[in-house]
């Protein structure tokens, strides 16, 4: 599990230029791996498309990636059983949890 989450953290902690300081914590309870963060949140527009390959948010104009990152992560967990739910708001950070099948 420890793969899933660094790459989790990774993607999320590089997808913006932005200079602000932002609080990420990962917790890992038997099968499920929950990572949470405080930083801008996402719109409800937005949502649906996170995990479409190549997709970018709209706060994403003046930064690095593909947009391949968090499409790719979801392959990889559900390729091993897994399910990704996400919770975010603007302005209240996002959770991510990553629940495996045992």
């Amino acid at each position: 599990m420890a793969f899933f989450t660094h790459f989790f953290v990774i993607d999320c902690g590089t997808s913006a230029r932005d200079t602000s300081s932002y609080e990420v914590t990962v917790r890992v309870d038997g099968d499920i791996v929950t990572i949470v963060d405080d930083g801008n949140g996402i719109t409800e527009s937005e949502s649906p498309y996170i995990f479409e390959r190549y997709y970018r948010g709209t706060n994403t104009d003046d930064a690095r990636g593909s947009g391949l990152g968090m499409a790719i992560s979801r392959d990889i967990i559900e390729a091993h059983g897994g399910k990704v739910e996400v919770d975010s708001a603007p302005g209240h950070g996002t959770s991510i949890r990553i629940t495996f099948m045992t």
